[in-house]
């Protein structure tokens, strides 16, 4: 799945995001992996606070709710920007409930 010819990784190929999609694949999980490894924490510290929240919320409105919140492994994230390369341009944050 790698994109075109290869450009490397370097200080002006990280800081252009138009030089991104002709990043090998490799390079494309060595820029974006260790980004979202220094946020992570912050992914945590966030489930954590929508955890209560919505654990609130339901205690409130007296309703059954299945709350299931996590903040992604890197691994599964590495994938999963090779998988999607083409379909994700900025970072994303998503929210499933099930009432």
């Amino acid at each position: 799945m790698s994109a075109g010819k290869h450009i490397p990784l370097d200080d002006t190929s990280r800081r252009d995001p138009g030089l991104w999609p002709r990043l090998s694949d490799p390079d494309w999980v060595a820029l974006h992996a260790p980004r979202f490894t220094e946020l992570r924490p912050r992914f945590e510290s966030c489930a954590a606070a929508l955890t209560a929240v919505l654990n609130m919320a339901r205690k409130k409105l007296a309703v059954e709710a299945i709350i299931q919140v996590r903040a992604k492994e890197v691994p599964s994230f590495a994938e999963k920007i090779l998988r999607k390369r083409d379909g994700y341009s900025k970072p994303k944050c998503g929210l499933n409930l099930e009432l």
